[in-house]
Formats: C-alpha cells, sequence, structure tokens
C-alpha cells in the first residue's frame, strides 16, 4: 500500500510471522488503508503480527485507533499483535494515552 503519506511492506518471509513496515506519516488520510491492509493480514491467522514502527515520521490519533482496532481483530484471531521499532516521542504518545499497557513491544 502507498497513500503518498505512508507506505506499507509486508514481509511473509517468516513461517509464522509477518511483518508490517511503516514508512512516512499515518495520519486521518493514510490511517484507513493501513486498516484495511492490517485487515486483511490478520484475517491470514497467523501467530504474530509484528509492526515495525522505525519508519514511521508521524502519527495522530487516528494511527493509533487503527492500532487498537489492529490489537482488537488480532486478538479475537487469536493472534499476537507487536511493535519494534517504536520512536521515542511514538512510545511517549502511546505511554501518555496508556496504550503501552495494552500493546506488546519488541526489540
Amino acid at each position: 500500500m502507498n497513500a503518498d503519506r505512508l507506505t506499507v511492506d509486508i514481509d511473509r518471509s517468516q513461517p509464522s510471522i509477518v511483518v508490517v513496515s511503516l514508512v512516512g506519516e499515518l495520519d486521518i488520510v493514510s490511517a484507513g488503508g493501513l486498516q484495511e491492509t492490517l485487515e486483511g493480514v490478520i484475517a491470514e491467522s497467523l501467530d504474530t503480527i509484528r509492526l515495525d514502527l522505525s519508519g514511521l515520521s508521524f502519527i495522530d490519533s487516528t494511527g493509533l485507533s487503527s492500532f487498537i482496532a489492529a490489537h482488537k481483530a488480532a486478538e479475537e484471531r487469536g493472534s499476537t499483535l507487536e511493535f519494534t521499532g517504536v520512536s521515542a516521542q511514538t512510545r511517549r504518545l502511546m505511554d501518555v494515552t496508556k496504550l503501552s499497557d495494552l500493546f506488546t513491544f519488541v526489540d
């Protein structure tokens, strides 16, 4: 997916994990497309979906909402949603909104 502001790359090279890498800005313009993409990935019923945020330069509340929706959908399917490459700024935003208590972070 590429919506000018956000590029999403999906890596399915590992057996029971898919890595979804985000590059650019996740905001009201790009969140809908990301949510559709994540719904498709989650529907594959993989054990783990790892969101790599190392290329994410901006996120707003709409972007956070898409992460919450993905987390809930993954849980319903028995999958795990993980975050990696989270910048200090994004982590602080997740901490302030208490989402870091909900999400799983890996190095």
